[in-house]
Order: structure tokens, then sequence, then C-alpha cells
């Protein structure tokens, strides 16, 4: 017998949004010191070195609100496919308002070290070296359906801008990127090579000039801007005057959160609502294969509400191993709303207990892996609370944070969403 568990929350109205352009490619350290032939040094990562790459790509929001960016693709393409590679950003991954984020080698700075993805399903590449090609090549960001969010190339020679996308040193369809048809948040195992290319005009990609000399990196001359040079490199802060973030103005986002984790002997599913109008209830089903749905059980919403209304259901009886959990909602006139599917590894290493939490939040550490360096972000991106642990345990205390949404995430790249109760 499935017991579904509510809980709700009331607190002020925050909101991250979707992503609608605000997120651009800021900067690509395509050739950093101190050689352009030391493999160890041009690298993104390399999954059979732990202390090599110096290259990365960083990420702009221009916006003066937090976007969430979980579940996106950032990829790079080269004309051979040598040097092709894909990395799926981790549910929760926000960008601050007028913030940054970046990926990239272990010695680059960036905020997102790939190398710590390689065991682990955010990453595809074409070979254990993953770095970015100094002549022609190119970079792309997608959402996590497959649209286009950003474009960049750049080729051996400068004033080259014509080579896209006709030339072969140029191949302009993208190596791997979510079908129209893949779930909210695709494994990278599920990207595929799409038959239709990227496509030519500035709406399309931009062109950001000649690979650039040794140390210097390609930027956009002002954060966000339309124009690139070549530059020395600000990784994860302002090209130039940083710009003053502005007022953020929350939208009416009806799901705000919906995550799924699993414990010892369970799955609990967890999701937030920001706004409902004659929500009657929600169906929960799951999935071994993510084809063959089976229904497991029900919540009863809260109806209609203009606050934050959290959920929990507690799936008691999980698949050993990979299952896929679909969360659906009925409105009281029998409308149908599809909310999303995740999919989750039962036995997870990792259980964050309790959620929500009160005064006091507790990490066990089930698999061989230390826990590393833990910090926690609020949804503005900020990090309220950072700490490096190698016990298998350990006790957060939480009693001064304020009520709301918080992201856990750790040193292997894994992210959870914590609520926090008065």
């Amino acid at each position: 017998m499935y017991m579904p568990i509510r809980l709700t929350v009331f607190f002020f109205l925050i909101g991250i949004l979707p992503l609608t352009g605000q997120i651009v490619i800021n900067e690509i350290a395509v050739k950093p010191n101190p050689s352009a032939s030391d493999n160890c040094v041009q690298s993104l990562k390399d999954c059979g070195a732990s202390t090599c790459g110096s290259e990365y790509a960083e990420l702009y929001n221009n916006s003066d609100c937090p976007v969430d960016i979980g579940c996106y693709i950032f990829i790079s393409e080269s004309f051979d496919g040598a040097r092709d590679g894909a990395f799926r950003f981790p549910s929760g991954t926000v960008v601050p308002a007028r913030g940054f984020i970046s990926v990239g080698g272990p010695n680059s700075g960036a905020s997102i070290n790939l190398f710590t993805y390689c065991s682990n399903n955010h990453m595809l590449t074409n070979n254990a070296r993953w770095y970015l090609d100094n002549g022609d090549a190119w970079v792309a960001l997608y959402d996590a359906s497959g649209t286009l969010v950003d474009a960049v190339f750049w080729t051996a020679n400068a004033g080259e801008s014509a080579k896209w996308p006709s030339d072969s040193d140029l191949d302009d369809t993208p190596p791997w990127i979510p079908s129209a048809t893949a779930s909210s948040c695709p494994t990278v195992a599920s990207l595929s090579r799409p038959a239709a290319t990227i496509g030519s005009g500035a709406n399309q990609i931009e062109y950001a000039g000649v690979n650039p000399t040794l140390g210097n990196v390609l930027e956009r001359t002002v954060d966000g801007g339309g124009t690139w040079a070549i530059g020395v490199g600000t990784i994860n802060n302002c090209n130039g005057a940083c710009v003053v973030v502005g007022s953020c103005a929350p939208l009416p986002i009806e799901l705000y959160t919906y995550d799924v984790t699993a414990a010892e002997k369970s799955v609990r599913l967890e999701w937030i609502t920001q706004s409902e109008v004659n929500t009657d209830f929600f169906k929960i089903e799951r999935s071994a294969d993510g084809e063959q749905w089976m229904s497991i059980g029900r919540v009863e919403a809260q109806g209609s509400s203009q606050y934050m209304v959290h959920y929990t259901f507690d799936d008691i009886d999980a698949i050993e191993g990979l299952s896929y959990y679909r969360l659906t909602s009925i409105d009281l006139d029998g409308a149908v709303s599809f909310k999303g599917v995740r999919s989750v590894e039962a036995h997870n290493e990792l259980v964050v207990y309790p959620n929500p939490t009160k005064d006091e939040l507790f990490i066990r550490n089930n698999g061989e892996l230390s826990l590393g360096n833990i910090f926690v972000m609020d949804v503005y991106g900020r990090v309220i609370w950072q700490f490096y642990s190698e016990q298998e345990e350990l006790k957060i205390e939480t009693n001064g944070w304020k009520s709301g949404v918080y992201y856990l995430i750790t040193g292997s790249g894994k992210s959870y969403c914590v609520l926090k109760e008065e």
C-alpha cells in the first residue's frame, strides 16, 4: 500500500525564471598556457588524468533574475568529430542574476570541474580526453528539449566568418543533443546526432573571430554583449564594468521544483507548486523502461493557491536499479497536465534527511566515495554554507536558515533539493 504524504509550506514568493535567452556563452579558453602542444594543459577534461585540464567555457546570465539551467546540454564540435563532447548540467544548477557559471578542467578555475563527472551519466565524449579544437570549431548550449539557446564558432584564421556553415572544416550538425520528445532531464546516453544542422545567421550562431594566441581567450567585450574579442580571461568575473542587478519580478510559474531521490529502501518524489488553479490531485506513475507506465499513487492537491505548496510522495516498493517517475496533475474539470519525468537509481550512495528540515540536516554516505567538498546554495545562486568532509555522515545546523528552498551540491556533482521549514 502506498501512503502519500503532503506537507504545506507558506513563504514569500520567489522565482527562478525559465530559460528564454538570458543565458549566453560569454568566454572560451581555447588555448591556455603554457604550451599549445601540451595535451594535459589543452583539455576540458581527461578521464585518465585527474590533474589535467586548463580549458573552460563560461556562461553568463544576462537578466536580473536567477536562471535554472539544470539538465541543459553544453556541447563542442570539431571538423573530424574526434574532440566532440557533451555535458548535461545537474538538476538544480542555478546561474545567479548577472552572474556566471563555467565548465572546464581541474586547473581552469571553472565552477564545474568536468573531471569529477567522468564516472556518471552527465558527460558524453568520443575519447577519454575532451578538448576544444585550436583550428575551426564551435560550442553551443541546448535546453533539455533540444532547443538551441546559444552557439559560437571560431576559425584558425582571421576574417573567416563566411566559413559557416558551408566550409568542410566546420561540421554544422551538433554531435549530441536531446530529442524533442526527450524527458525533462535526459540522460546523456539518450542524446543523439540530429538530422538537422544548426543553421546560419546571427540568430543561430555568432562568430567569435580567430583562435586566440597562447594564453588568451575569446570573450565578449561586455558581459552578454554582441561583440567578441581576444582578451586575457576573467573566468567567473566581469569583462569590464560589472552590471548592477536590478529588480527581479517573479513569474507565475505553476511548478516550481520537481525532484526524485532514492533512500535505502524507497524513492521520494518532491515537488513545489508556485500557484494552483482548480487542481484536484496529482497522479504518480512509475516505469522500469520509460515506456510502460504503472500508476502507483495519488496526492490530493491544494486546489487554488497563490503561494508555494510543498508535496511529497514515498514509493516504498521502489524498483532496484534505474527507474522513471512521471508526475501528472488532474484539474477539477478533468483536464490533464503532464509535469515531467525524472529518473533515479534506487539505493543511492548518498542520503539527505530529514527533508523538509527545521534545525538540522544529515548527509549519510552509503557508498565507498568520500563526501568531498559540499556546499549549499539558495535559489538566487548564493553559497550560504560550504564544508569539506571525508566522514561517512555529516550534520549541518540549519536553524539559522530562512524558510525556503535550498540546493545541496556534493563534490561528485550530485545535487539535492532541500526544503527548510520554520
